[in-house]
């Protein structure tokens, strides 16, 4: 879960669009040196892709002050 909080675009390689990987850059072996490398799959990547469009690379996917904006912005519509 911790990965997916921390989870930056950059850090989403889709260049196989078969088989993304993900390679974060805080993970529980990293003090040992270790690289850690997530698959995402097709069923995956289908729930991850509309959370990724249009955030910016360096940017956290999952932002609560994004999440708000985005709660405000329907809500002020639907009003």
């Amino acid at each position: 879960p911790s990965e997916l909080l921390g989870l930056k675009p950059r850090q989403v390689d889709t260049s196989d669009p078969g088989l993304w990987l993900l390679r974060p850059e805080e993970h529980k072996g990293r003090w040992r040196g270790k690289g850690r490398t997530v698959y995402i799959g097709p069923s995956a990547q289908g729930v991850l892709r509309p959370w990724l469009d249009g955030v910016a690379p360096d940017a956290y996917v999952f932002s609560p002050a994004r999440n708000e904006e985005r709660r405000r912005a329907e809500r002020a519509g639907g009003a």
